[in-house]
């Protein structure tokens, strides 16, 4: 009986052994051989992904958007272990890269994700210090150049325009050969300064001086000299004061106002004497400047070029000058512009310089001319040569 009942036992010993060992094959090795593939396909998956994505991530990782650290840490957070499939990742990744410097002191420009209000196209760039705009200059009325002459504003103001002569095939200059005149067209620099000449040569004197022309000096002395007059001297020091000498030349200034209408002025009118407290009154004279020759070159320079043109204050190398002693110092300086009298800065001029020329009173109709022979008696016969030698 006991024999029975212990072979029974060994019966169900054996039996639960057995199904223990059938019931336990598919958790020993196989399950560990599915663990290893299911690992390796996750690391191949996640290397794909970083790849893709690169730049997202390595944005992510730097810590400067919020939002994409936390999109990339739920794919691939950068705490998890590859030899930990089963984990889960980490609630704070650490980054991996230095934190990066304040936004203040990178000097690129912020990428379209970073800039305020969510704004797609990127920030303007600003220019360099360097590379600033410099601020205008103050207007200053003493060293303003000259407007640039427009060909309608290089017609001279005359009557008889057609009859005038043109000495230059691009400086405004003319000769009216009929009445004995010089023709230029200049413009208005200054109406309100102290005054040392009262036009200059373009680009030389414009500071002081209340007209601008573009000519050659040495040309409008020569059509002078055409026109009848004789040149003098400058002023002189040397041994005494000598004042300018020349013919005497008018000048005339011609202009349109506001209105279109033509509007004409003895030169004079426009200078202001400071001491006599009225506009100037003395006259022009042709004083004819001078040369200098170049040493070296040997060539011959007209002085009145350097500016010199139609004077108020006496220069060696004046062309025109006023007949009496005035300095250029500046804190001595007899004329000023008339700015009640000048039109505005920028306004074209026609300036007309004509000589005086002395010419003798034309003689009557009637009356005999000087050089007309007188009258003879007659001649005598040829006897009386004859009765007188007897």
């Amino acid at each position: 009986m006991k024999n029975s009942i212990g072979r029974n036992s060994l019966w169900v010993v054996v039996v639960c052994v057995s199904a223990a060992m059938l019931c336990g094959c598919g958790s020993t090795e196989p399950p560990r051989k599915m663990t290893q593939k299911d690992k390796s396909a996750g690391q191949t998956q996640q290397q794909t992904q970083e790849q893709l994505a690169g730049g997202e991530h390595a944005a992510a990782k730097t810590g400067k958007d919020g939002q994409t650290q936390h999109t990339q840490s739920a794919e691939q957070p950068s705490g998890a272990k590859p030899d930990r499939p089963g984990t889960e990742p980490d609630a704070k990744p650490e980054p991996k890269t230095a934190p990066q410097p304040p936004e203040e002191a990178q000097p690129p420009a912020e990428s379209p994700s970073q800039q305020p209000g969510g704004a797609t196209s990127p920030a303007p760039k600003e220019p360099m210090p360097s590379q600033q705009p410099e601020p205008a200059p103050e207007d200053s009325p003493q060293e303003a150049p000259p407007p640039e002459d427009k060909p309608e504003d290089l017609v001279p103001l005359v009557d008889r325009p057609g009859d005038l002569q043109r000495l230059d095939p691009v400086k405004p200059l003319w000769f009216d050969k009929a009445r004995k005149r010089v023709v230029m067209v200049g413009r208005v620099v200054q109406n309100n300064v102290p005054l040392e000449v009262f036009a200059c040569i373009k680009n030389t004197k414009e500071h002081e001086a209340i007209l601008s022309v573009d000519v050659k000096a040495a040309a409008v002395h020569a059509a002078l000299l055409a026109a009848g007059a004789n040149p003098g001297h400058p002023a002189r020091w040397d041994p005494k004061y000598t004042p300018p000498a020349g013919t005497e030349i008018e000048i005339t200034v011609v202009w349109k106002d506001a209105d279109g209408k033509l509007r004409s002025a003895r030169a004079q009118d426009w200078v202001y004497d400071t001491q006599k407290k009225a506009p100037m009154q003395y006259p022009w004279v042709f004083a004819g400047s001078g040369f200098f020759v170049d040493p070296d070159s040997g060539q011959r320079y007209y002085l009145a070029e350097g500016g010199d043109f139609i004077c108020l204050s006496n220069f060696p190398g004046a062309m025109l000058d006023i007949p009496i002693e005035s300095t250029d110092a500046d804190a001595s300086l007899m004329f000023q512009a008339n700015k009640e009298r000048i039109p505005p800065r920028g306004t074209p001029v026609t300036v007309i310089l004509t000589p005086k020329i002395e010419r003798k009173p034309d003689a009557p109709k009637d009356a005999a001319p000087e050089d007309a022979p007188k009258p003879q008696p007659p001649p005598k016969s040829a006897d009386e040569p004859q009765k007188e030698s007897q």
